[in-house]
């Protein structure tokens, strides 16, 4: 038993976190402390299993739940951000591993460190956020940094295998992180994931504070800024504008995936986007018809600064926090909302993308609408220009399948990406624009856009606390496909959406219309 190591595992709830404590346990470790997220059941289920003297979790009412539910064993119970740094600085540890998800890995990675720690790091946005420090660190300290899985790990034990002459290289490129396939912008997926991270839904695997979002509205506020276009404008029916909102989302999250990512979605082959596609045009026709007879939500007015910057602060407010108190916020251990690219990149795109945007007018609804009424089509180059590209990467990166089924988070059940796409066009006509033009409009300081993107984050929330949204395609364990789709619940909310947009539509005519 004097030669027994113990380890200490931050994100054990995760995949890496699950296989590590099988190997730890066939080597022969003993499970000095455990940390985890949010799922309490899971993180329950390995605390009885493995009889930690110690573990922590990162949401602190998680935390507190776990503590009632683990009252009857000799654990001790903390929470946060000192939770996790407590435990990596335990002095009883042989081993910290870290198998965190993101930037909320590199204060333990530290703590660790400065204990005299050797750390095995599965969470490579430490040294993406931090990676002088870290270095720094260890270097001084004298400890051992050990890459564990995906590509930094292959590299190093490649490079254990080459005589010791040759390891001296000058450099090594690796592939770089980034969002789940087929989605390098979604304005609904990034929004529910905003919702998940705030807390106001608690589906675990779609949680995280999306800097694309911050970003957008952000670069369009600077560039609005810049070239004294920002104006502050509200009062046009804020309460209707919520709703729809709502209800945009629900769509999207019905068909998984905004306009945006319908394009991205045709550019990798998938066929259900094609039918999305279909169903957004019907959408997007049907709004056209009550502009012709003269549907309006009413006039905006000019209003104070500050109404018009309401949703670029909150956005300037969520990226101080989560820089300086990410403990604030969910983060997802696994699924879509644990694979993203690296916050300040991510960040430094949606920057650029955000002020070319508020330029262009950038709008696909406005592009389809404007073709079928004003036989217009420049609002669509921009998009037929980012299909053609993604199209091309797809080929030459052998990336692009063409099918309806298995394709990237997407389901094959046709009428209902249809239908949910029919709600998103529809009801972004009546709201003057698709997600991505209302983030920009509310960035460019139209409060009545800002309440639009509250609606669909509530939306988002909704969608996921009461299981309206899509599942994707997925094979049993049989590996025969199952199709996805969206459950009794969600079909209800789609054609209740769609009957708030008659509605919607119909009070909002001229009267002589109306009648």
């Amino acid at each position: 038993m004097a030669d027994t190591k113990s380890l200490v595992l931050l994100g054990s709830n995760g995949s890496i976190g699950v296989q590590a404590l099988e190997v730890a346990q066939g080597a022969g470790y003993r499970v000095a402390a455990l940390a985890a997220g949010s799922r309490v059941e899971p993180f329950e289920e390995q605390i009885r299993r493995y009889r930690p003297a110690a573990a922590a979790m990162f949401d602190e009412k998680a935390a507190a739940d776990l503590k009632v539910r683990v009252r009857d064993l000799p654990v001790r119970i903390t929470a946060g951000m000192e939770g996790l740094c407590e435990l990596a600085a335990l002095p009883e540890a042989d081993m910290v591993l870290n198998a965190v998800v993101g930037m909320v890995g590199l204060l333990p990675t530290l703590a660790a460190v400065r204990a005299g720690h050797d750390v095995a790091l599965a969470n490579k946005e430490t040294l993406v956020a931090g990676g002088a420090l870290v270095m720094d660190a260890v270097a001084r300290r004298g400890v051992k940094l050990l890459p564990v899985d995906s590509e930094h790990s292959a590299i190093f034990q490649c490079l254990q295998g080459r005589p010791p002459r040759e390891r001296a290289l000058k450099r090594l490129i690796l592939t770089a992180s980034g969002n789940p396939k087929n989605m390098g912008f979604c304005i609904a997926c990034f929004l529910r994931d905003i919702a998940g991270a705030c807390g106001l839904h608690s589906a675990a695997k779609v949680q995280y504070l999306r800097p694309e979002i911050i970003g957008l509205v952000l670069g369009a506020f600077i560039m609005s800024v810049a070239t004294r276009e920002f104006r502050a404008r509200a009062g046009s029916a804020p309460a209707v504008r919520f709703v729809l909102g709502g209800f945009v989302m629900i769509g999207a999250l019905a068909f998984l995936g905004c306009p945006l990512r319908m394009v991205l979605r045709l550019g990798g082959g998938d066929l259900n986007a094609l039918v999305g596609l279909v169903g957004f045009t019907i959408g997007i026709s049907i709004g056209v018809v009550f502009l012709k007879k003269g549907f309006t939500l009413g006039r905006s007015y000019e209003a104070k600064q500050g109404e018009g910057g309401v949703l670029p602060i909150v956005m300037a407010a969520l990226l101080i926090l989560v820089l300086a108190v990410p403990a604030l916020f969910k983060f997802s251990e696994e699924g879509p909302g644990s694979k993203h690219a690296p916050f300040l990149i991510a960040l430094v795109i949606a920057l650029a993308v955000g002020a070319l945007a508020q330029k262009s007018r950038l709008c696909m609804v406005g592009g389809i609408r404007d073709t079928i009424m004003l036989k217009d089509a420049h609002l669509l180059i921009g998009f037929i220009a980012i299909f053609v590209v993604v199209l091309i990467d797809n080929l030459i990166t052998g990336s692009f399948k063409l099918g309806f089924t298995m394709q990237p988070i997407a389901h094959s059940s046709h009428l209902w990406n249809l239908l949910g796409m029919v709600l998103v066009g529809w009801g972004s006509v009546l709201l003057g624009g698709c997600p991505l033009r209302q983030l920009i409009l509310a960035g460019s300081g139209s409060g009545d856009s800002a309440v639009t993107v509250f609606g669909m984050i509530v939306g988002a929330a909704m969608a996921h606390n009461f299981g309206l949204a899509g599942n994707p395609d997925s094979l049993n364990e049989a590996k025969e496909l199952v199709v996805g789709g969206i459950s009794n619940y969600g079909k209800a909310a789609v054609v209740l959406g769609l009957i708030v947009m008659l509605a919607v539509g119909l009070m909002n005519l001229p009267k002589e219309e109306a009648a």
